[in-house]
């Protein structure tokens, strides 16, 4: 759905499939837990939606553009922080 999705919509169809990712990751982890599947398949698993979850953070980053690091790093260089002070 995204793929095709206009720019502006792009984003959210991403933060709500990161919202199931999330879903599926915390269910598989309780199936481990509770010892109800095989415990190598669910590490396949596991491994499959360690992958998913690196793609969908990548095109989240990508949806979003480039920002700064944090809110420091877009600071002048007198914020007053030790390393940034001449």
């Amino acid at each position: 759905m995204a793929k095709n999705a206009p720019k502006p919509l792009k984003a959210a169809y991403l933060i709500k499939t990161s919202a199931y990712w999330e879903t599926v990751t915390l269910k598989v982890r309780l199936l481990l837990e509770l010892g109800l599947v095989d415990e190598t398949r669910i590490f396949q698993l596991q491994a499959n939606l360690a992958e998913i979850g690196r793609m969908l953070g990548g095109w989240l980053k990508s949806s979003h553009g480039k920002k700064p690091l944090s809110k420091h790093a877009s600071r002048s260089s007198d914020c007053g922080y030790r390393h940034c002070s001449r």
